[in-house]
């Protein structure tokens, strides 16, 4: 959103270059506003921006946090608790259990900080070779 005062500033800025002999299309560009932009803020000075200030609520197909609880629940059990979240999606649709997308169980998950390895085991520690020995060589 451009507000009032910025539009006239802009307009004021083009309509003095064409006077100095630039090519309005051209100002326009500088600015970054194209040049029908500038023809009607240069019709309507004063007038408001057109656009919708309507802020959007939440999607209607969303999961309900009940739900989101459901799905988090579910994949925490210990019959897929150790497989990945696309082994587990796909073990449960075996069983005829969908409960929400891959997408949308990674994003819960996500949210509950569960989608880390699920198998238990601990990440692996990168280690060196020592540059150096102790032992004092003959």
């Amino acid at each position: 959103m451009i507000s009032t005062r910025d539009r006239q500033k802009a307009v004021k800025l083009i309509t003095e270059s064409v006077q100095a002999g630039a090519r309005a299309v051209e100002a326009c560009k500088c600015l970054g506003i194209a040049f029908s932009s500038y023809l009607k803020w240069r019709r309507n000075p004063q007038s408001e921006d057109q656009r919708s200030k309507r802020e959007f609520g939440p999607n209607p197909r969303a999961l309900s946090e009940k739900e989101r609880q459901a799905v988090y629940e579910r994949y925490c059990q210990p019959d897929v608790c150790d497989l990945s979240v696309r082994q587990a999606f796909h073990a449960l649709l075996d069983k005829g259990e969908y409960l929400a997308s891959e997408a949308t169980v990674y994003r819960v998950l996500r949210q509950h900080k569960a989608n880390t390895r699920r198998d238990g085991v601990r990440p692996a520690v990168k280690r060196h070779k020592p540059t150096s020995s102790t032992v004092n060589p003959r």
